[in-house]
């Protein structure tokens, strides 16, 4: 059992619920039609009509995107002599390369990234898998600023915070997503696999692909350079993407890039792929960590303390 070759995670075109919580940063609330808001539930949010753009824009890149590396993939087949593959490759590229490549489509089941599906035009046959959806916030709502308390409490830590009849990052949408890749792992005969989801959904296969710490997946939150913006393609793979003569099939995905198709400005790492390298942690590492925490309790506490025998 291997992982498919290459894993693209899109997030969902702008939203109508994105425009509400831009409007409450920027201190313009009471633009927001709080009443049709109310009456919606939020897996129900339109795309906006720049929403839509941004899945057109993206669904030509894919398939731009899915022509380069076949036309890439047919020179160097000619190269080696490899008769059967070129053929292969070439009635493929004469196709139109049909579904740019994808060959199994996931969908969070809320109603923006089925929209955002649509518009990518891949002539899919899409699986609507609930593991995908965005995280459930309780009674957080995109339309109303967040109550004093909620936001002191998800001050003391965005990780382990849970939204009052929510979900946390570390005991909800962790789970839902080491699910879904161990379920990948399971399925044979799969090799390139796209899935429309959320920002905070990508982020956390980011979280559990590069096997990161609490404290990195916070850190690239409030890193801008590296936002998950509407429909960024993230895009993981388990064969080297860069050079064709590595054939090699890792069993886990080794490289990474994230294109945001409608503003290239916006990549990561200028669009290009980048090895992913599990971070390890020394002893001093461990140390310096701690050592930022002062205890609470000072060494001439007067507290009883138990005796170690």
């Amino acid at each position: 059992m291997t992982l498919p070759a290459r894993l693209t995670l899109i997030r969902h075109g702008e939203s109508e619920a994105n425009i509400a919580q831009r409007l409450i940063k920027t201190g313009r609330e009471v633009e927001i039609p709080v009443e049709a808001y109310d009456v919606r539930h939020d897996s129900y949010m339109r795309l906006s009509p720049l929403g839509v753009q941004q899945a057109v824009a993206t669904g030509e890149w894919l398939f731009a995107e899915a022509l380069r590396e076949a036309q890439d993939a047919l020179q160097f087949a000619d190269a080696m002599g490899e008769n059967a593959r070129a053929e292969h490759i070439r009635e493929y590229i004469e196709a139109g390369t049909p579904r740019a490549g994808f060959d199994r489509f996931y969908v969070s089941p809320h109603i923006r990234t089925q929209e955002t599906a649509y518009h990518l035009r891949l002539d899919g046959e899409w699986r609507k898998d609930d593991r995908l959806r965005e995280r459930d916030w309780g009674e957080v709502v995109s339309h109303r600023p967040m109550d004093k308390e909620a936001r002191r409490f998800r001050r003391l830590h965005e990780w382990y915070w849970q939204p009052k009849g929510g979900e946390s990052l570390a005991t909800g949408l962790r789970v839902r997503v080491d699910s879904y890749m161990a379920s990948l792992y399971r399925r044979n005969g799969i090799e390139n696999v796209v899935a429309v989801c959320h920002g905070e959904v990508s982020r956390m296969f980011q979280f559990v692909v590069e096997r990161l710490a609490p404290e990195d997946f916070l850190a690239l939150e409030a890193d801008e350079a590296k936002k998950v913006h509407n429909t960024m393609v993230l895009q993981y793979a388990s064969v080297n993407p860069t050079d064709p003569t590595d054939t090699e099939r890792h069993s886990h995905y080794k490289w990474r890039r994230a294109i945001c198709p409608w503003d290239r400005s916006l990549d990561w790492d200028g669009g290009e792929w980048v090895s992913v390298d599990i971070r390890k942690h020394s002893d001093a590492d461990l140390l310096a960590a701690v050592e930022a925490w002062p205890r609470l309790l000072d060494r001439d506490s007067t507290m009883a303390l138990p005796v170690i025998r």
